[in-house]
């Protein structure tokens, strides 16, 4: 009566020929309920991931100042096409003809193939190639120069001659016999002994002299 067999737990023919339209309905209803896929963006864009950042080293683990880049700064200015030296690099840019005596050293003798002699310290000496002779505050030169430019600073005590100019600048002292072709004495400097203008041929002569 109840469309069931004698032993109760199988279904009847007529309830399996209904089991399959209620399944297909409950996975219809599960369809459904699935939410609606998203349209593509781009053409192409569901394939392709973008391409990841580099990470970049934050200020707190490199211990520098945000944006600091080691391989630039790391540069020097002087391998910059027409960059300025700085004032440390000045040094390596030196004319390799240069002489410095620094402050507390002693020269003595005869200096040749010197373009141009910086006395920071003591010399007594004679010079007669150079083309710039430069005695700052506190360098003291003793003896002979022939140059074409001397700038004084410090305290020469001696027989000079400059070709071109010499200059005494605050603070300079210059004694001896002194020959030049012109002369700038800046407001305390002090020069004495003997002295005179050198004429164009006395310079030609001289210049001669010194194998100039």
């Amino acid at each position: 009566m109840f469309g069931r067999n004698k032993n109760g737990d199988k279904p009847t023919t007529e309830e399996k020929k209904d089991q399959p339209a209620s399944t297909t309905d409950a996975n219809a209803d599960k369809v459904e309920q699935l939410p609606p896929l998203k349209p593509f963006s781009a053409k192409g864009s569901h394939t392709a991931s973008p391409p990841s950042k580099p990470a970049v080293p934050n200020a707190a683990s490199t211990g520098s100042a945000p944006g600091y880049r080691p391989d630039i700064a790391a540069r020097r200015l002087m391998d910059i096409p027409g960059a300025t030296p700085r004032r440390g690099d000045q040094r390596n840019f030196q004319d390799p003809r240069t002489l410095t005596v620094g402050r507390e050293i002693s020269l003595r003798g005869e200096i040749t193939s010197c373009e141009t002699l910086i006395v920071e310290g003591q010399v007594d000496a004679k010079i007669t190639d150079a083309r710039v002779l430069d005695v700052p505050n506190g360098g003291v030169y003793t003896g002979t120069a022939h140059v074409e430019e001397a700038f004084i600073s410090g305290v020469f005590d001696g027989e000079l001659y400059a070709y071109k100019t010499l200059t005494v600048k605050s603070g300079g002292r210059v004694k001896g016999d002194v020959r030049y072709g012109r002369i700038v004495i800046e407001e305390g400097g002090e020069i004495a002994g003997s002295m005179s203008t050198l004429s164009p041929d006395e310079i030609a002569k001289a210049r001669n002299e010194d194998g100039k």
